[in-house]
């Protein structure tokens, strides 16, 4: 009896933790705010959400910098600094009381998130003008396939033998 009912409640716990990572902290513009396609300034505006407009808030990027949102429809990223949402009875900006009220750190993934939102607009075939540079150092084909066998010394290549000698 115990054993069904430790699994009865594993199972609600694994079904109550998706709907969980899903919801979004209700928030407020404090001005009429750029909503772009990416957390930065270098992203193309999608729409201009007015002064005091309630917003869903999914997530923001380390630091409370730029936020996932959705506003009447439009889903994009509006910078920290301009959203606000209510904690103990008063209006408070995201980056002050992000995290003590627990709106999670999330990461962009252009060919993800673009995907999934922007398809309809004229520059989503662009993409890759606003992807992160590759990481890391840049490797060439190297250095091409190794001769078969017999393949040996010939015009284009001395004989193995002693080299020049020695150097002075």
């Amino acid at each position: 009896m115990r054993i069904r009912f430790l699994w009865a409640a594993a199972l609600l716990l694994g079904l109550a933790v998706p709907g969980a990572a899903s919801a979004a902290t209700g928030g407020f513009t404090t001005g009429n705010v750029n909503m772009r396609a990416g957390p930065g300034t270098e992203y193309p505006v999608i729409t201009t959400v007015p002064y005091g407009s309630s917003v869903a808030i999914y997530g923001c990027t380390a630091g409370y910098e730029w936020c996932d949102t959705n506003w009447a429809g439009y889903r994009g990223w509006v910078s920290g600094g301009y959203l606000e949402f209510v904690y103990q009875n008063r209006r408070v900006l995201v980056p002050n009381y992000g995290i003590t009220y627990g709106i999670p750190i999330i990461t962009f993934s252009i060919g993800d998130y673009w995907g999934r939102y922007y398809q309809a607009y004229p520059w989503w075939n662009d993409w890759h003008r606003w992807a992160p540079p590759p990481r890391g150092p840049i490797v060439g084909p190297g250095p091409g396939p190794r001769p078969g066998p017999g393949f040996g010394p010939g015009p284009w290549r001395p004989a193995p033998g002693p080299g020049p000698g020695p150097r002075p």
